[in-house]
């Protein structure tokens, strides 16, 4: 016997069996809920917006010029202090647009 949240399953195949029952019969609730009230807003799973990946979000200006600085070996702490921006903000934005990456510059027309 298995005690999970509250519950005891005799095995854990029981315990998947009554999660996706569960979830099927709450997927069902929620499309009648929207049918009757048209300002009920369904987030089923299959609908959510999906994520970009940090090595396909496009780069803005700040972006650009840290990656750069980080392509020419300099360390958080220097672009940090050059730029005059937290380093925390400098850890975030390369956790975001996953840099250093190689991109060819862009040429100004």
């Amino acid at each position: 016997m298995k005690y999970v949240k509250g519950m005891v399953y005799d095995t854990e195949e029981d315990r998947i069996r009554y999660e996706d029952a569960y979830r099927k019969a709450w997927i069902a609730q929620c499309k009648v809920d929207a049918a009757v009230n048209p300002r009920v807003m369904l987030k089923l799973p299959e609908e959510r917006k999906k994520q970009i990946q940090p090595e396909n979000r496009p780069l803005n200006a700040l972006g650009r010029t840290v990656n750069n600085l980080l392509k020419h070996k300099m360390g958080v702490p220097e672009i940090s202090d050059s730029l005059e921006i937290a380093q925390s903000e400098i850890e975030i934005m390369i956790r975001k647009y996953g840099l250093p990456r190689d991109e060819k510059p862009r040429l100004n027309k």
